[in-house]
């Protein structure tokens, strides 16, 4: 009995620190995501700021030059 209770311990000790490093994995993970996303949205808004500024270029005296 105590070496089924040891054997049950250890089990539960290795799944507790198996799941610490998945906790873990997925954190750094997130953050990356997260950092992605950013810097994919920056890039984004200057396209858009781009395009804003060419069109804003094309135009004179209120009508789009051609």
């Amino acid at each position: 009995m105590l070496e089924l209770e040891a054997n049950t311990n250890d089990l539960h000790a290795k799944f507790e620190s198996a799941l610490a490093q998945l906790e873990g994995g997925q954190d750094g993970r997130d953050v990356e995501l997260e950092s992605s996303q950013k810097d994919e949205n920056d890039r984004l808004k200057e396209t858009r700021e781009g395009a804003k500024r060419c069109f804003l270029k094309g135009r004179v005296g209120g009508v789009v030059a051609s």
